[in-house]
């Protein structure tokens, strides 16, 4: 963090300070624009006085509503301070939390197995047991992964002398987090902040993540995760996309291994009852047109 954090600082410094030349440079490029085509700059002026008449038509009829604008960011500005001091509690009851994890989870244990019988009891710990592993398994995994993407992306970065690495390489590393639509979401507005630096620059940049995505992707990824949600590649997306549309970026995070352990518990339940029917249980077999066995 030590490391980490002043160097983010700085470069996000950096950016404010360039911001002023990088509209001025659009400026330039504009007035050279325009200078070079008159065409263009008698359709701009043409529709300069149409341009301050509609303004003058919003402003007058939207006038009301800067109040209400206002209220809002007041009310936003307190949202963010109660959603900090929240996260600060949050952390400490963390802390105190995993302090008695042991503790917690015998208490647990001896509440189920004195409400329900030894049996169901068994059944619903194996089943917690196989939550956690899906769970602690995708988290731990998808972490290792985005450490390892954005510490490749850093290098890589570092070696062609592309503007704000640590940054984007961060920005690239925690959005990586987020399965299949991760690297887009970081990739973009990084493009976006290097491009403003160096626009080719901005093209290799591209050239690297798309590089680093395939490796990451067909290796390094499969290696960590392994079989840890048991999903296809259409349930992940499903997960990811529902998910993320009811919770958002949180949702986006936890829909895979949540959906997985859904469906892990679904495929469970579908197996026992069909081995009590004393049917076969691979998917496979019932691929075939006659899946039921003959009885004889």
């Amino acid at each position: 963090i030590s490391m980490v954090v002043p160097q983010l600082a700085a470069s996000i410094y950096g950016i404010a300070q360039k911001t002023p030349d990088y509209i001025n440079n659009l400026k330039l490029w504009a007035d050279g624009l325009v200078s070079s085509n008159p065409d263009i700059a008698d359709l701009i002026n043409g529709q300069i006085d149409n341009i301050s008449k509609y303004s003058q038509e919003l402003l007058t009829k939207y006038s009301p509503m800067l109040d209400g604008f206002v209220k809002g960011i007041t009310k936003g500005v307190f949202s963010v301070l109660i959603g900090t001091k929240n996260f600060m509690i949050g952390i400490i009851i963390s802390i105190y939390i995993m302090a008695s994890k042991e503790k917690f989870l015998a208490q647990s244990k001896k509440i189920i197995f004195a409400f329900f019988s030894r049996s169901f009891s068994t059944r619903l710990i194996g089943k917690i047991r196989k939550t956690n592993t899906i769970f602690s398994g995708f988290v731990t995994g998808q972490i290792i992964d985005a450490f390892i993407v954005a510490t490749l992306c850093f290098i890589c970065l570092s070696i062609f002398k592309i503007p704000y690495a640590l940054l984007v390489s961060v920005l690239i590393g925690v959005t990586n987090i987020i399965p299949f639509f991760g690297p887009f979401i970081g990739a973009i507005p990084s493009a976006i902040i290097i491009f403003m630096e160096n626009p080719m620059k901005s093209l290799f940049f591209v050239i690297i993540i798309l590089i680093i995505q395939q490796v990451d992707g067909n290796v390094i990824n499969p290696r960590i995760l392994g079989e840890s949600t048991g999903l296809s590649a259409f349930w992940v997306i499903f997960a990811i996309l529902i998910a993320g549309g009811l919770f958002g970026f949180v949702g986006m995070f936890v829909g895979v291994p949540t959906f997985a352990v859904i469906y892990t518990l679904i495929r469970s339940a579908v197996e026992e009852r069909l081995e009590k029917k004393g049917l076969p249980t691979d998917t496979n077999d019932y691929k075939k047109p006659n899946p039921i066995p003959k009885i004889e």
